[in-house]
């Protein structure tokens, strides 16, 4: 795929939660690009660019953009500034942190004794996706996109793990896909829950000690660089190969 420099036009801008924002891209034509890219936004006059990672799906002329101003940087001023019809510097697509489509076999997975995943064996792996934070955004971009690619013996499943309640922005949307998709699994954790909150407490990386059968599982890890290093070795440990293992770090 071309990467190239273009200006594009903001067509919505909507407040998700306290600190996250949706923004909607429109191109002129068609951009190409694969779920988990990114692309990098210029910012300010003086030409720096902030990187953020594309959270729709493939196809179309717009992307959605997650973007969490809670920073304060330029990058969140410069978003939160923007007005509807505003241009928008991008370079893009970028990156590398893309779905494997390599064969594999797999037979599910264990996750605190129950399996998951109760397609038969296919070629292709288990995905386990991790995300924290807004890198919870290219993984929302890849796992609808594998999803709607109609590979349904593909056993996919997602950890998303955020602090408090209110941040939960696209619980419902997840809910959704998991009615919608007998393959895809959706859990949710916090790591600074509420009294009233009744679900799963604690820092992904506690899902992750709980799992088991994990040789024939791939993973996508995104969040901060803690988060991700927590993880891989996590699953080091438990024996699952670092080629298996896919990241992307955020600050």
């Amino acid at each position: 795929m071309k990467i190239e420099k273009r200006v594009v036009r903001l067509v919505e801008k909507k407040r998700l939660s306290e600190d996250y924002w949706w923004f909607e891209l429109e191109f002129i034509k068609e951009f190409n690009f694969k779920a988990g890219q990114y692309v990098s936004v210029k910012v300010n006059e003086t030409g720096e660019r902030r990187a953020y990672s594309i959270a729709s799906v493939p196809g179309g002329k717009k992307i959605g953009l997650l973007v969490d101003v809670s920073p304060g940087g330029v990058g969140s001023k410069f978003f939160e500034n923007l007005k509807l019809g505003d241009g928008v510097e991008v370079l893009g697509p970028l990156g590398r942190f893309v779905v494997n489509k390599k064969g594999y076999t797999f037979d599910g997975f264990h996750l605190g004794g129950v399996r998951v995943g109760t397609q038969p064996p296919s070629e292709e792996k288990s995905l386990i996706f991790v995300g924290t934070g807004s890198g919870i955004a290219p993984l929302r971009s890849m796992i609808e996109d594998v999803l709607q690619s109609k590979v349904n013996d593909r056993s996919v499943y997602l950890v998303w793990g955020m602090r408090f309640e209110k941040d939960l922005f696209w619980q419902k949307e997840f809910e959704e896909l998991e009615r919608k998709y007998k393959n895809f699994k959706f859990e949710l954790t916090l790591s600074k829950p509420s009294e009233n909150w009744k679900g799963k407490k604690g820092r992904v990386t506690e899902v992750l000690k709980e799992m088991k059968r994990l040789e024939d599982v791939e993973f996508y890890l995104c969040g901060s660089s803690v988060m991700v290093e927590d993880c891989v070795k996590i699953l080091t440990d438990k024996g699952v190969d670092e080629e298996k293992i896919q990241f992307e770090k955020y600050g």
